[in-house]
């Protein structure tokens, strides 16, 4: 039996500045994951599944002459992820596999959500909202070695 586990955690920060405004932006992310795998039948099976957690925060301070400091919401992202899988060694060069993955990702973002394509003055923009997918994925492998 093989198992792992990982935390990662990111913190970073920038300043810009224009002639009127600065802005500094604060970005955390962290990450964690987990995993085992058993080999059987004599290492001719090995099976496994990976978890993966994402999440970053994301920060805008934004001070201008004209309006002073504007806070502005936080940017969220979140990424969950599941992955089973076996592989089956037919022989010494080939080797069989299938996997299963599930993953869903969200994400809020200021910028994009709720603003329609004619809300803001003298801006065009598309109308679109903050990604957000959960997807099922299937595969089978072949692995050949020469």
């Amino acid at each position: 039996l093989t198992t792992y586990g990982f935390y990662n955690y990111e913190d970073n920060e920038s300043r810009q500045a224009g002639p009127s405004w600065t802005a500094q932006l604060i970005d955390r992310v962290g990450t964690a994951g987990l995993g085992l795998s058993k080999s059987l039948l004599d290492d001719r099976l090995n099976i496994g599944t990976d978890l993966l957690y994402a999440k970053g925060v994301g920060r805008a301070r934004v001070t201008s002459d004209l309006s002073g400091q504007q806070p502005l919401p936080p940017l969220v992202t979140r990424l969950r992820q599941v992955n089973l899988y076996g592989d089956y060694q037919l022989r010494k060069d080939l080797a069989l596999g299938v996997r299963y993955r599930v993953e869903r990702y969200e994400s809020t973002d200021w910028a994009i959500d709720g603003i329609a394509p004619d809300t803001a003055g003298g801006l065009i923009t598309m109308g679109g909202n903050s990604p957000y997918y959960k997807v099922h994925v299937i595969m089978a492998t072949v692995d050949y070695r020469f």
